[in-house]
């Protein structure tokens, strides 16, 4: 499912995943560990709660 997110909260999304997968712990070159707190946990906070295409 398309998320319409506006360009500039998708960029915002890439520089934070790109940021966070070396830091991600991973297990047997395969296997991420889901670790408290994630090295993920800022994506979340840079979708917008409402609204269509806005920035968080």
């Amino acid at each position: 499912m398309p998320m319409n997110l506006h360009q500039g909260c998708m960029k915002r999304l890439v520089e934070i995943l790109a940021t966070a997968l070396p830091d991600l712990p991973v297990h047997s070159r395969m296997f991420v560990l889901m670790e408290t707190p994630s090295p993920l946990a800022a994506l979340d906070e840079a979708i917008p709660d409402k609204g269509g295409r806005g920035l968080a």
